[in-house]
Parts: structure tokens; C-alpha cells; sequence
């Protein structure tokens, strides 16, 4: 089993905003931060259906 890294409610925001502005894939993203594309996209359905706070408990 593996072990969870944490990733700050900034870097979740930082990533996130990076992705709708354009700047990379998803699976670029989500490399670039260290964590799997699956986790990366509940991040983005987060912050589309809640906003950035949303991104605080994950």
C-alpha cells in the first residue's frame, strides 16, 4: 500500500489554475506535482463544482 504525500492547499490551487489556463495536459500536471492523474482530476472536479476551497480537505 502506498503512502500519501501531502501536498499543500496552495500547490493544489497552483496546479489546478495552471491546467485551466492552458499550460499543460493533465497527465503533465499531475507529473510536474508528483501525484497520479486520477487524483489530479478529482482535484479539477473539486475546484469546478465548489472553487478552490474545496481543495483544502483533499
Amino acid at each position: 500500500m502506498g503512502r500519501k504525500s501531502y501536498i499543500s492547499y496552495e500547490k493544489k490551487v497552483e496546479a489546478v489554475e495552471k491546467y485551466l489556463r492552458g499550460e499543460g495536459s493533465q497527465e503533465s500536471i499531475a507529473r510536474e506535482y508528483g501525484i497520479a492523474t486520477s487524483g489530479f482530476r478529482q482535484w479539477l472536479a473539486n475546484y469546478e463544482a465548489m472553487g478552490p476551497s474545496s481543495l483544502a480537505a483533499t
